[in-house]
């Protein structure tokens, strides 16, 4: 009994997230696997609360959650990839702590290939993300005033 409320107690502290996107594997009978980790900005990230997706345009190929990896100390996205040989895969990545998509361009493509394995625990597969940049230039005239371009 005080091992079943020990393991109670444990399993409500423990934070868990449920993926936000939902792939269908039912329409694919191809698969691919991605073993890889999250960069933003080219910082590897460090965290539980993120999830990646695969899509093809707008539809959901799978998705995962990180998982923290303890000998290599590494939290990396095991995941499933459903579609068709050829298809061009693009990655979002979700924060379920902010409970909101990373407003970043995701750098990464991958051309689906059926039973194709990319990356290990050794040498993952990084899904990198960059931050919006803009250039805005700022003319001044005179006393007149000026104009703001960007």
């Amino acid at each position: 009994m005080k091992k079943s409320l020990l393991l109670l107690l444990i399993l409500i502290c423990v934070e868990t997230y449920a993926n936000h996107w939902i792939a269908n594997p039912n329409q694919y009978p191809n698969t691919m696997t991605i073993t890889g980790v999250v960069a933003l900005d080219e910082i590897e990230q460090r965290s539980d609360s993120l999830e990646i997706a695969a899509f093809y345009g707008d539809e959901c190929r799978g998705s995962v959650i990180a998982s923290f990896h303890e000998t290599f100390d590494r939290y990396y996205f095991y995941l499933m990839v459903y579609g068709n040989e050829g298809d061009e895969i693009s990655f979002r990545c979700y924060d379920h702590k902010n409970d909101s998509e990373l407003d970043m361009i995701s750098e990464t493509i991958v051309d689906f290939q059926t039973n194709v394995m990319k990356g290990d625990v050794l040498e993952p597969f990084v899904f990198s993300f960059k931050s919006y940049q803009y250039q805005v230039s700022v003319d001044i005239l005179s006393e007149m005033g000026g104009f703001v371009v960007g």
